[in-house]
């Protein structure tokens, strides 16, 4: 896929909005309706999608991050007449329409479904596979596809970047639904040292086998729509929606960062909160149980796509069981508080030629890592019991 310019605003974690009407979309009068979805809680994931015009500087690559803060999940209503619920959240400062394309008709039939004001959200019933674009008046479409969960949330946020025209400190004044992004409170990532040394309990994890759905969306290489796999931290269970990497390493100890840092997004399973498990990585020796991962790293921006391999997620973590804890933000915008963070105290190793393969990768030459902020009202602890 080319390279594309970069468009005034992307699709990023959505900030807490209020939800507004919804609408039956006309598959649901199709009678073949056999693969009803299951479970009823959207994935932390990306469907990335990129359209573009040679006719203007203003086109160009778009994210879907089908992930909203809980806060807009709340409230999602159970489909009636078809598989799934999508709600559409608009933060991206310009009026949408969406657009539903009728894939079974060739060629395919689109047809208008909403219109959708800044600021306000639209909840539409649709089936797993279906197609939909949101556009705004300059043309730009953005493609995002149903997946087989109930309830999904899709949030478009304004573009964001590490350097260039949108750097980090610049973050909280791109969007007004950035301005957690200046927040001193309780911000990630941050330095782990002088933390209290306490007997936390262990998380319990439940990790395993999954498909390797993998992307680049220009921020990140992550791995999407994962399923089976959880922690228990604290008798609160939370799944396993996707997990991806940063270079150098976000976090940093006593000042010293890691090449590569892994975070392994979870989401409760009552939908109201997020645990991030953090995993260091450092030079060392191969490391053979990211090779289903690190076989299909993608160089240049491209939408999802699956590999046809699986990997073992319990593989890729440490043996240590130690973890800093606190509670902190997601590290890139809206910079949403009260993640809980466990930063597992030891590394994973790679070997030079896997670290290079990641860091070597154009997007990422300049670093894709939010330098760490201040620490306040964090309260690192630092387990001291295996």
């Amino acid at each position: 896929m080319k390279k594309k310019l970069l468009l005034p605003f992307a699709i990023l974690l959505l900030f807490a909005l209020a939800a507004c009407g919804g609408n039956v979309d006309p598959k649901a009068l199709i009678e073949d309706a056999s693969n009803a979805a299951e479970g009823v809680v959207d994935s932390v994931t990306e469907q990335l999608s990129e359209t573009t015009s040679e006719e203007s500087d203003e086109h160009a690559e778009v994210q879907f991050k089908t992930a909203c803060d809980p806060a807009a999940t709340v409230g999602i209503p159970v489909p009636t007449e078809a598989e799934v619920m999508v709600r559409f959240v608009n933060a991206s400062g310009r009026d949408l329409v969406g657009v539903w394309r009728d894939t079974s008709q060739s060629p395919a039939q689109d047809t208008e479904y909403f219109q959708l004001a800044d600021g306000e959200t639209y909840d539409q019933e649709t089936f797993d596979g279906d197609e939909w674009f949101v556009e705004d008046e300059d043309g730009n479409s953005w493609e995002y596809v149903a997946t087989a969960k109930v309830a999904q949330c899709v949030g478009l946020y304004h573009h964001f970047d590490y350097e260039g025209e949108a750097p980090t400190e610049n973050w909280a004044e791109l969007s007004a639904y950035y301005h957690t992004c200046d927040s001193d409170a309780k911000q990630s990532p941050i330095n782990l040292a002088d933390a209290t040394m306490t007997d936390l309990v262990n998380i319990d994890f439940a990790y395993g086998e999954t498909a390797v759905k993998i992307l680049n969306n220009g921020h990140t290489i992550e791995v999407k729509d994962i399923t089976g796999n959880q922690i228990t931290i604290n008798d609160t269970t939370y799944a396993l929606q996707q997990f991806h990497f940063h270079t150098p390493s976000e976090h940093t100890v006593d000042g010293e960062p890691y090449p590569i840092e892994m975070h392994l997004v979870h989401k409760s399973l009552d939908g109201n909160s997020f645990a991030v498990v953090g995993v260091f990585i450092a030079e060392g020796a191969e490391n053979p149980a990211f090779a289903p991962v690190w076989d299909h790293l993608p160089r240049e921006e491209s939408p999802a796509f699956d590999t046809g391999e699986t990997v073992n997620v319990a593989n890729l973590l440490p043996a240590e069981p130690l973890v800093y804890r606190y509670t902190g933000s997601l590290t890139t915008p809206p910079c949403t508080e009260g993640i809980l963070w466990s930063v597992m105290t030891t590394p994973v190793e790679m070997s030079s030629t896997q670290i290079d393969a990641f860091t070597s990768i154009s997007l990422f030459e300049e670093g894709i890592n939010r330098p760490v902020q201040p620490v306040n009202e964090q309260g690192l602890q630092l387990d001291n019991t295996p």
